[in-house]
């Protein structure tokens, strides 16, 4: 038996119009208002697990490497500054963390919290057989509610996944960037992405 993969991907883009000499470029991240990263890059310099590698800075079309920047918080600051009208983006590299295809056959629940605002979705880590490691988890957030209409729709796609006949295919749960798959159209303003 074959079993299918259930695809999510986090957002995570924005750009910028620099002005003449602009080195710094704040990353709208993370809170419930952010509307460009799922990502909370502001706990970036606390030890967490985002590094500089994570993001993707261009300036005018030209990848910037690692050690002509860097990242501090939510703040990439260029080692030189940027022309006025330079268009500057910042992006989710595409790693391990910020996208994900979980395996169906690993799926273990899904469990919202008391105030009906967010979902994890758990599933038997990918890398490790031991308990002790943790669990794959998808964490999604959404405006509270009180008939619990988005944690329903939420359990009622993962179950359409889980059973779904396509032997071994990808089903997208939830592309945030592109506004796509089983998911979409809730009215979820965050997903991430934990991986054991």
């Amino acid at each position: 038996m074959k079993t299918n993969f259930l695809y999510f991907r986090e957002l995570g883009f924005q750009s910028y119009v620099a002005t003449a000499g602009q080195t710094a470029f704040v990353i709208d991240d993370g809170g419930a208002s952010a509307l460009n990263f799922d990502e909370d890059f502001s706990a970036h310099s606390t030890g967490n697990h985002h590094t500089e590698t994570d993001i993707i800075v261009t300036v005018a079309g030209s990848v910037i490497a690692t050690g002509d920047r860097s990242f501090a918080g939510n703040t990439v600051t260029l080692n030189s500054g940027a022309s006025a009208g330079d268009i500057v983006t910042i992006a989710l590299n595409p790693i391990k963390g910020t996208e994900a295809m979980l395996s169906a056959d690993r799926f273990l629940g899904v469990e919202t919290n008391g105030s009906a605002t967010q979902t994890v979705i758990s599933f038997k880590a990918m890398t490790t057989n031991a308990a002790s490691a943790g669990d794959d988890t998808i964490t999604l957030t959404y405006p509270s509610e009180t008939n619990m209409v988005t944690s329903k729709a939420i359990a009622t796609a993962i179950d359409a996944a889980l059973n779904s006949n396509d032997n071994g295919g990808v089903i997208n749960m939830f592309d945030r960037p592109n506004g796509s798959g089983l998911l979409s159209g809730l009215g979820i303003t965050r997903l991430e992405i934990g991986l054991v």
